[in-house]
């Protein structure tokens, strides 16, 4: 008997209950098996009718159970033709809930074998099915396992059949976006790059590739420091995707100066705009779009911070942000590869300082002001004052009594000058300042 999930039992349930029979598939089947994989959609076939399906899965989410859960229906089909139309022999494994495997392309021997095998022949696989492609990547991100030598060098011969899929853009956007939140994502990258697909639908990103050797002086190698930020970052879509994206702009933007050193001059600008034709080409959601381009265009602010910033500053870098500063400090979290502990150390102790700072500066701010907005000038008015530290100094005297509740908060501006004519040490400062009492 198979473990499952709350929401995969109660779905059984129903379907069972009605007389239909279902089936894990997918990494989920995977997962039963025991296959240590990472799982971001549970993913179900069931004999029921697709009407059926979309029906209780509805009411699935209506009981709360509903979280990264698909149901798929055979829509008249055996179950082997449906799976063999899941492209990867380990894609094509099914489980009952009592445990039992349908496995009709051996995948379970290739699960164990940590290897990723096509349905079809390899060499027809990557020309009948391009979209394969990009789907053997998501498998490498959900699994870390390997593609075999045979699926690796059709690949790789057949990689530009990835621009004859109709609606390209929108189906890579699909793909990538998918790809993006998965665990494994450096060594999916790598099989985009080593097979020519990357530089097929993001030339932007491949030409990051070996860039460094064409500088006569050294600098660190920005695609191997993007695939290992890529992969630290959060499973968060605009924090993956600008880790991905967030260096692009280096390569047109690189200057060498005459004494050898290397600088990349307002790269985040232009990374931002190379993003933005990637977004475009892949028909990315707007706001995912604008969110993603503003990291990248930013994401060097956090990392400019220092502990004697003032307070002034941070508040600053707050409003600045619009909102987008707890994606900025995910990014930054991760904008290393430095393998110094003592660097990594100082790194995040200054993010960690700021993150405190950011949570104590937005706690005072969010506070009411005890005092009515305008009694500074009515201060000075009222007792024929020029503007000067007093002024400060009196409202001070005032917010003391009002935290003692000498004094309401909040209150008409006559009630807070009627207790400072009052206070004898208030009207002896008022009148060495040369004020009217």
């Amino acid at each position: 008997m198979v473990e499952l999930p709350q929401n995969i039992s109660a779905l059984v349930a129903l379907l069972s209950g009605q007389g239909w029979k279902c089936w894990l598939t997918g990494t989920t089947a995977l997962r039963a098996l025991g296959a240590d994989v990472h799982i971001q959609q549970q993913e179900m076939l069931s004999d029921a009718s697709p009407e059926k399906c979309v029906e209780l899965l509805a009411l699935i989410s209506e009981l709360g159970q509903d979280s990264k859960l698909s149901l798929e229906s055979l829509s008249g089909r055996t179950l082997e033709e449906t799976l063999a139309q899941r492209g990867v022999t380990i894609n094509g494994i099914a489980v009952t809930p009592d445990g039992a495997t349908v496995d009709p392309f051996e995948g379970t021997a290739h699960m164990q074998a940590r290897q990723i095998r096509t349905i079809e022949a390899p060499d027809l696989a990557f020309r009948k099915n391009p979209i394969l492609l990009l789907k053997v990547a998501r498998l490498i991100s959900d699994t870390d396992y390997a593609p075999s030598s045979d699926v690796r060098r059709y690949a790789l011969r057949d990689s530009g059949n990835i621009l004859d899929i109709e609606d390209r853009g929108r189906h890579w956007g699909i793909q990538i976006n998918e790809l993006l939140q998965r665990k494994f994502i450096s060594a999916a990258l790598q099989w985009l790059q080593d097979n020519r697909v990357l530089g097929f639908i993001m030339p932007e990103i491949a030409a990051m590739v070996d860039f460094e050797k064409s500088c006569s002086a050294h600098h660190k190698d920005i695609w191997d420091h993007t695939k290992q930020v890529t992969q630290k970052t959060k499973l968060e879509l605009v924090v993956r995707w600008a880790a991905l994206c967030h260096d692009i702009g280096k390569v047109w933007t690189r200057t060498v100066t005459r004494n050898g050193k290397v600088h990349f001059f307002r790269h985040e600008e232009h990374g931002a705009l190379l993003f933005e034709s990637i977004a475009t080409r892949f028909k990315l959601n707007t706001k995912l779009s604008y969110r993603v381009a503003y990291v990248i265009r930013h994401h060097s602010r956090v990392n400019l911070y220092r502990s004697d910033w003032t307070d002034s500053a941070v508040r600053r870098l707050i409003r600045e942000s619009e909102g987008h500063l707890d994606e900025l400090i995910t990014f930054s979290k991760a904008d290393y590869t430095t393998k110094r502990q003592d660097r990594i150390a100082e790194m995040q102790s200054q993010i960690s300082d700021l993150e405190s700072r950011i949570v104590t500066l937005s706690e005072e701010d969010a506070k009411v002001p005890p005092l009515p907005s305008g009694l500074g000038v009515a201060i000075m008015k009222n007792f024929q004052l020029a503007p000067s530290p007093l002024i400060g100094e009196l409202k001070r005297l005032l917010e003391t009594a009002v935290e003692s509740g000498e004094l309401p908060e909040r209150a008409d501006d006559a009630l807070y000058l009627g207790w400072l004519k009052d206070d004898p040490a208030c009207v002896e400062r008022i009148s060495s300042a040369g004020g009217q009492t």
